[in-house]
């Protein structure tokens, strides 16, 4: 017979033995996918009575975040209910801290000890925080194989050269770890030749599986996204296939705060068909963009000579650093033009770059650091940096956002600190009378002097007189008239969009 004592202690140990095996921990939690970067799932605690989320959210301070109360965990066909929150209260603004940080539980329905995963639905609107194949079983999501054809090593298209044609691109491929939500897609086109921009719905099967096609001008990029966090990049051409194998959970990896340093599940897509090797090595990982770092700190206290001498330089080592990598020629070159037009934006708007460091370094309001700082004085030759970028090239039709970068060159002009500049030019023009000319060049001596101009109530009628004349001499300081100047010709391939663009 068993001591009393012992028999106590022998229960007590099997009670405790048999709650261990009744509660199920799981921290880190590997996912397929999700609709947002601002939740992230710590911990996953399954009990008979409830099923603990540990949240982390990342999100602007001062922003709000809200759960609601209608939020469930889907597995096997089954909704769990949250029951409530902890550190949060469901369906009220939930104001996040300066930290841009927060922590809190969330408590549902019990899931089966037995479930492997799980989707979080907060709630089934379009926008609510989701994220789908949330594993409770192995440490890392199971991916199935990547067929041969994506895998392998494909021909090289050095040989290309893109020109303006219309036709129909098909693009097809399939998602791994794909799960059927409430997401929509989209094949996303802007064409450069337009201006505008183009989404074409894409249906995606069960399995992950999809084909679509969309008209496109010429060569160029879409982008196969759900217009939130999911984006990839495909470059297509007309009468052509195109095809791409995505990989849901690496893209969530590299977005995630908790598992940005796990293991990588691979690339997060790989291509096949046409213009595979191109779509393949723009996705090299190591290729420069120019921008990666923040030089803030390091321009804040600039003037903007001294910042383009920087960027240039910047350019120039990425360039270089491209050049080397064990990518295609043609992948270098449309890697290459991409920087040049971001270098160009930099440039076309250094006196606010600048102004905008100093501010970050300082910690004084933008309005406070442009009032510290003197006015920013460019010379004539500041814009020669519109020659770095590739004008006369139709691949640039591959180039990503060509058709914002052709817009913003209709707006492009010299950097002019004289405000009287047009008032100078009309001063001088043998098509104005002569005194009308006087009267200008009356208007311009008082404002140097800043003496009072007596005739300043006439100076809009007199102006308007040869608004005409004023208009053609502006064209030649803005857009096509300037950069024809910069470029030393009128017959750019640039030109042809720039045109194209200001017909539509």
């Amino acid at each position: 017979m068993m001591n009393p004592k012992t028999l106590l202690t022998f229960l007590l140990v099997a009670a405790a033995i048999s709650l261990q095996a009744q509660i199920k921990t799981v921290d880190l939690p590997h996912a397929a996918f999700a609709n947002n970067r601002a939740l992230e799932i710590s911990k996953v605690t399954l009990s008979d009575t409830t099923t603990v989320l540990d949240v982390e959210a990342f999100f602007t301070p001062g922003y709000w975040i809200k759960i609601a109360s209608d939020t469930y965990l889907l597995a096997d066909g089954k909704k769990y209910m949250v029951r409530s929150g902890d550190g949060i209260e469901l369906d009220s603004l939930f104001w996040m801290p300066k930290s841009g940080e927060a922590s809190f539980k969330l408590m549902f329905e019990p899931l089966p000890q037995n479930t492997r995963t799980f989707d979080f639905i907060e709630s089934d609107c379009n926008d609510c925080f989701k994220i789908y194949g949330v594993d409770l079983v192995n440490k890392r999501i199971q991916l199935p194989e990547i067929p041969a054809e994506f895998r392998q090593k494909h021909r090289a298209e050095n040989n290309f050269q893109a020109q303006l044609q219309k036709g129909e691109a098909l693009v097809s491929g399939k998602i791994m770890a794909y799960a059927p939500t409430h997401e929509k897609y989209t094949l996303y086109y802007l064409n450069p030749i337009t201006g505008t921009e183009k989404n074409e719905p894409v249906t995606i099967n069960s399995d992950g599986s999809f084909s679509a096609s969309i008209t496109v001008d010429s060569p160029t990029l879409v982008l196969l996204t759900d217009r939130k966090l999911f984006t990839v990049p495909i470059r297509v051409a007309p009468g052509q296939e195109s095809k791409v194998w995505v990989n849901f959970p690496e893209i969530y990896r590299d977005g995630s705060r908790l598992l940005k340093e796990e293991l990588s599940y691979g690339n997060k897509a790989y291509y096949s068909g046409y213009l595979a090797e191109l779509n393949t090595d723009l996705s090299h990982k190591n290729i420069s963009n120019l921008i990666e770092g923040d030089f803030r700190n390091e321009i804040a206290d600039m003037d903007v000579y001294q910042f383009k001498d920087f960027m240039i330089t910047k350019y120039n080592e990425a360039v270089e650093y491209n050049n080397n990598l064990n990518i295609s020629l043609l992948a270098k070159k449309i890697a290459n033009y991409e920087m040049a037009y971001k270098l160009v934006n930099f440039l076309s708007m250094a006196d606010y770059v600048v102004i905008d460091a100093y501010a970050f370094k300082h910690g004084v309001t933008f309005e406070d650091a442009r009032k510290i700082r003197n006015p920013a004085q460019f010379t004539d030759d500041f814009n020669d940096f519109y020659r770095m970028i590739p004008y006369d090239d139709p691949d640039v039709l591959l180039v990503r956002n060509i058709g914002h970068f052709i817009r913003s060159l209709l707006y492009a002009k010299e950097n002019l600190n004289d405000p009287l500049v047009v008032i100078r030019y009309l001063s001088e023009n043998k098509k104005v009378s002569l005194e009308d000319r006087q009267f200008f060049k009356d208007y311009i001596s008082a404002q140097e002097k800043g003496e009072k101009f007596e005739k300043a109530s006439s100076i809009g009628s007199v102006f308007n007189k040869y608004q005409n004349i004023a208009n053609k001499f502006m064209k030649t300081q803005s857009g096509e008239g300037f950069l024809s100047k910069i470029w030393n010709t009128n017959n750019a391939f640039l030109f042809k969009l720039m045109r194209s663009q200001q017909l539509c």
